[in-house]
């Protein structure tokens, strides 16, 4: 009996934290010089009516590499880093590569899913001219993932 209840037990804790704690209630971590993009992708989840948040929640920071490439995002380690070098490209990049590691991270989007998720960034020039078409094609992906976001 008393294994019985363990059992029932350990089943209702594992469902209830997302198998072991993988997602939080609180937010991750952001690195001050992200936090305006970061803001601005979980606005446009909003509008889009995308249910982001047990994704989101799995990332416990975002932060500034100094050392990788244009970014990275490690679901295991929980972390997305976007390059100093982005940021010195400019603020159109920046923003393109955090969408584009939240993309990974919270939808599992794959490179050349869509404009954003390209394998290499666009200049700062091509983001500002056609940035409202690829956030209409990465939102349209995200709403295609939208069951990644949820476990």
């Amino acid at each position: 009996m008393i294994s019985a209840i363990v059992i029932v037990g350990a089943i209702a804790y594992f469902t209830l934290t997302g198998f072991g704690g993988r997602t939080r209630d609180k937010e991750p971590t952001v690195d001050p010089r992200l936090v305006q993009w970061v803001d601005e992708w979980k606005r446009d989840m909003q509008r889009a009516e995308i249910d982001y948040a047990a994704g989101f929640g799995r990332i416990d920071r975002i932060t500034i590499c100094e050392d990788c490439r244009a970014g990275y995002s490690d679901r295991g380690d929980r972390e997305i880093a976007v390059s100093i070098e982005q940021l010195k490209v400019g603020p159109q990049s920046a923003r393109g590569t955090i969408y584009h590691e939240l993309g990974h991270s919270v939808f599992n989007l794959q490179h050349g899913s869509c404009s954003i998720m390209r394998s290499e960034s666009w200049d700062e020039v091509e983001y500002a001219v056609y940035w409202e078409q690829f956030i209409e094609e990465y939102i349209n992906e995200c709403k295609s993932n939208w069951y990644e976001a949820k476990f």
